[in-house]
């Protein structure tokens, strides 16, 4: 079994898929299974919950997959949207450390899945794709 991991089926241009999402940041567990995903052509987004890159990261780039975003800490974001201070530093100062260190961030996932509305338009300003859980 592959823990974390969360399924989506996509269908984009008349073609179908399956989305593999890995959350919340397990570095050891995950590189694992890059020969296995390898061998299978599969590319899955992790979404980290970690303040700047780490190795893991540039491997997993390198193998075709996606580093996506997941808060710092796993703050729930909408326990910390009025305080504009602690939803910058937790959810977009991180694009900008992560840029630095040659990694775009442009997916966010929210932590346990809580979200609304008007985090959806402000994070969509600083993000491509924002999902829930």
């Amino acid at each position: 079994m592959l823990a974390g991991i969360k399924l989506y089926r996509v269908k984009e241009a008349r073609t179908n898929g399956i989305l593999l999402c890995f959350d919340d940041y397990d570095e050891y567990n995950w590189s694992e299974y890059f020969d296995l995903l390898d061998k299978y052509d599969a590319h899955v987004t992790y979404f980290v919950i970690i303040g700047q890159p780490t190795q893991f990261c540039y491997d997993a780039i390198e193998r075709g997959h996606e580093i996506g975003y997941h808060s710092f800490a796993h703050t729930a974001v909408t326990e910390i949207e009025d305080d504009e201070e602690e939803f910058y530093e937790c959810v977009v100062e991180p694009i900008e450390t992560f840029r630095e260190g040659g990694i775009e961030l442009t997916t966010f996932a929210y932590p346990e899945g809580s979200r609304n509305e008007e985090l959806d338009r402000r994070l969509l300003q600083y993000y491509k794709v924002v999902r829930g859980a």
